[in-house]
């Protein structure tokens, strides 16, 4: 990960070549459909090349911070809005493409404070369940809970 933050392109290729497969099963189990889970692994990739300079010097589990920047790509995929390109683009610069490419999904903004407040914590602030939970008198189950049936198009609660 550190060659990766500085620069090296070969990096990126031996950082596939060692998570690629794991992170596909998990998006293939979050998106459902091969084309899908293939757009999010490229990104994921993309991303962590991007954003390669916010890559932390010391992390006790990048597995985890790439499974998060995989989860973000999932989720900006799974919630495009036919009406305003993807939920994320005033936090990505508008980077994501293909307004109105994935009609199953469901707008952020249509979701209740408490489930934006998930995600946007889970998935783009990398907030661990356990603060996540704390901040919303559940429990880090139900957190995992809700956030996997946010991703699978759950959606919103009444609060």
């Amino acid at each position: 990960m550190l060659d990766l933050k500085h620069g090296d392109v070969s990096a990126v290729r031996q950082l596939y070549d060692l998570t690629s497969a794991k992170l596909y099963g998990k998006l293939l189990a979050l998106l459902k459909t091969p084309d899908l889970a293939r757009k999010a692994l490229l990104d994921t990739y993309a991303n962590l090349w991007r954003d390669r300079a916010a890559i932390p010097p010391v992390h006790d589990d990048y597995m985890h911070l790439i499974a998060a920047v995989a989860h973000r790509a999932a989720i900006e995929i799974r919630f495009r809005s036919k009406m305003s390109g993807t939920c994320f683009e005033d936090m990505d610069g508008g980077v994501a493409t293909g307004a109105g490419s994935y009609p199953q999904g469901i707008a952020l903004h249509s979701l209740n404070d408490a489930d934006r407040d998930m995600l946007t914590a889970a998935y783009l602030q990398f907030d661990s369940v356990e603060t996540i939970a704390d901040r919303h008198g559940m429990t880090p189950d139900d957190v995992r809970i809700r956030l996997t049936q946010l991703a699978n198009g759950g959606g919103s609660h009444n609060e």
